[in-house]
């Protein structure tokens, strides 16, 4: 099974990250809480076979199945192919690994509850920001799981805690409008070849590789390898100080990683940032690269790689996937 948290953290980390101003931006006030803060109206999205609704004012983030207010409140939506597992088996993993890579992280309840035609196990937590690259602050986290017999949905719903008081209702809310489509039939989609992100940027896809629906991610069936491209408005950061900052939190959420090569390259004559790093997860040894391209001050992220056991076999796969990672 993958490791469901490394996949939350990153992405909490990354949409909590563009919500902090940058080293050089001027501090910015705490929103005093008012009334007018609350959304009411709310629209219906929907991420495989999971649907559930979010306030109108919240967008969605290129790439991610992700939604944001700009104020430090986030739902985010992940499935995961878990055979084998009950619900409480997959949640009682997922928080002890959640734990071993969020130092700070604390419960501070759980418990089950109901939305329109599902029962959930959540988990309401709590940990620094500073675990994930952001100056002070925390963050508190409601993480729901749902199972799907052999899918798990992990909803994660989060706010700062300034504003957790005054968003809670609407984060309830939320929770209520889950439901289960029992009769999603996932569609595979495998063909490989050009893939443009965010109309700035292209990759080039092996065929075969199937997409994880509403994001930019590409999994290889038979080793488990992968393709993941992320956005970022980092506009305070230079391509240097960006990769040092992601190299700093990757080996605080992940105690094994380890740096083995740290590059640049120029593809199309624009200078990509390059980390490969090893890491252990579950007793499975995966090999990464991660790769940095600044398009003024938007960061885009790509990540390529998997178990190391095929790394090797795959190796000119990923170089050519690197080398066609361009500015459209």
């Amino acid at each position: 099974m993958k490791n469901v948290f490394i996949i939350i953290t990153m992405l909490i980390s990354l949409s909590l990250f563009s919500q902090f101003p940058s080293p050089d931006a001027p501090p910015r006030p705490t929103p005093t809480p008012t009334a007018s803060n609350v959304d009411n109206n709310f629209k219906s999205v929907s991420v495989e076979g999971i649907t559930l609704s979010v306030p109108d004012s919240w967008v969605k983030n290129p790439g991610k199945n992700l939604w944001t207010n700009g104020k430090g409140n986030s739902v985010n939506i992940i499935s995961e192919a878990a055979p084998g597992y009950t619900l409480k088996a997959y949640v009682d993993l997922s928080i002890k690994n959640m734990k071993k890579m969020i130092k700070t992280y604390k419960v501070i309840s759980k418990g089950e509850g109901k939305g329109k035609n599902v029962t959930y196990m959540y988990y309401l937590g709590t940990y620094s920001l500073t675990e994930v690259g952001a100056a002070s602050g925390s963050i508190n986290i409601y993480s729901l799981f749902v199972d799907a017999k052999d899918t798990k949905y992990v909803i994660t719903i989060g706010s700062l805690p300034q504003n957790f008081k005054e968003m809670d209702s609407t984060l309830k809310k939320i929770m209520k409008t889950i439901s289960l489509n029992t009769s999603y039939k996932k569609v595979v989609d495998n063909k490989g070849g050009i893939k443009v992100i965010g109309n700035k940027v292209s990759v080039d896809v092996p065929n075969g590789w199937a997409k994880t629906q509403g994001r930019d991610m590409w999994i290889d069936p038979l080793t488990r390898s992968s393709i993941n491209v992320i956005v970022e408005n980092a506009t305070g950061y230079t391509l240097d100080s960006y990769l040092d900052l992601s190299l700093k939190n990757m080996k605080k959420m992940i105690p094994s990683y380890k740096l083995t090569e740290k590059t640049k390259r120029k593809v199309a004559g624009r200078e990509l940032g390059i980390l490969l790093g090893e890491f252990t997860i579950n007793n499975v040894e995966i090999k990464l690269y991660s790769v940095v391209m600044n398009l003024d001050g938007v960061k885009y992220v790509l990540s390529v790689g998997g178990p190391k056991k095929s790394f090797k076999s795959l190796s000119k796969t990923f170089n050519k996937i690197i080398n066609s990672f361009k500015k459209l």
